[in-house]
């Protein structure tokens, strides 16, 4: 391994891909971006969960519902508390 960048961002920090997705932390928000850099969409969200099954758990006004891949919430936030979903 070379240790080259391969992918530039303009965040703070970065996660792992999964489902394709790297979630990105900027000033206090997070999005997600794609394999080739390109921003999936962002700045939503408050906090949230790497990619399982096809959805990320996010925070929005302080409760966790899931989007799926699109960033479509598809379970809307109203929990407490939020895990990845597992098969």
């Amino acid at each position: 391994m070379s240790g080259t960048v391969v992918i530039e961002i303009d965040a703070e920090s970065g996660s792992t891909f999964y489902n394709g997705l790297a979630r990105v932390y900027n000033k206090g928000s997070i999005g997600f971006i794609d394999k080739t850099g390109n921003i999936a969409f962002h700045d939503r969200f408050s906090d949230g969960s790497n990619f399982s099954e096809g959805l990320a758990s996010v925070k929005v006004h302080g409760k966790n519902g899931y989007i799926d891949t699109s960033g479509k919430l598809v379970i809307d936030p109203r929990f407490e508390l939020a895990c990845d979903f597992k098969e």
